[in-house]
């Protein structure tokens, strides 16, 4: 049974869940405007610990650099079983200056 760490709370029974699905369930909210389509890129996550366990890149994830540990939390799956993939949210960054 794989088990996620999302902001130091842990969810279990996981697999085949997105990230943003599975951080609903432990009370996380990431936010989205287009309803976990993979378009409005606000729901981007930072996967500490286990990205070997996700599912492949989207192509709705292309803008993000391939090397770096982000990815969108409504495209992501959780794909393995028996890691601890830990993620949390970024610092959000207001442009509405």
């Amino acid at each position: 049974m794989a088990t996620l760490t999302i902001n130091g709370r842990h969810v279990t029974d996981v697999e085949g869940l997105s990230l943003f699905d599975a951080a609903a369930r432990v009370g996380v909210r990431v936010p989205t405007s287009c309803v976990t389509l993979g378009k409005c890129k606000e729901c981007v996550v930072e996967v500490t610990r286990g990205a070997d366990l996700l599912s492949p890149p989207t192509e709705a994830e292309r803008h993000l650099s391939a090397a770096a540990p982000f990815r969108l939390s409504c495209q992501a799956r959780i794909a393995g079983r028996g890691g601890t993939p830990n993620q949390r949210r970024p610092a959000a960054v207001d442009d509405r200056v």
